[in-house]
């Protein structure tokens, strides 16, 4: 299944009947999000005019880390890269160990690159 162009692939699990929501591997790589289902069909796929960009940008770092270009989400109002990049700054200078500052650093920098 393809939403925007970013490829999302249904992981195959017993329990999903049990379950309020699917679980996609994003872009063919190792990261994954959980999708409800009251945005999917019975095929589990995204019901048409269904907007799920609110996922995407609540899970950007995953789909970054996958190689997904998220300019087909970016353009969107609310997206707001500059208020990303201040939040992910006051968290380096609040860090007390150098591997966490490391940590929220690379998110920083990606951030940094589609603010250009």
């Amino acid at each position: 299944m393809y939403y925007k162009g970013i490829r999302l692939d249904l992981i195959e699990r017993n329990d999903y009947h049990s379950k309020k929501a699917k679980r996609f591997i994003i872009n063919n790589s190792n990261q994954n999000i959980w999708i409800p289902n009251r945005h999917l069909n019975d095929l589990a796929e995204v019901k048409k005019g269904e907007n799920i960009d609110y996922l995407i940008l609540r899970n950007w770092t995953h789909f970054t880390y996958a190689g997904v270009d998220l300019s087909c989400i970016c353009g969107r109002k609310g997206w707001n890269f500059k208020k990303m990049q201040i939040e992910l700054g006051k968290k380096i200078m609040a860090c007390k160990t150098q591997e966490r500052k490391e940590r929220y650093f690379e998110r920083y920098d990606l951030i940094r690159r589609y603010i250009g």
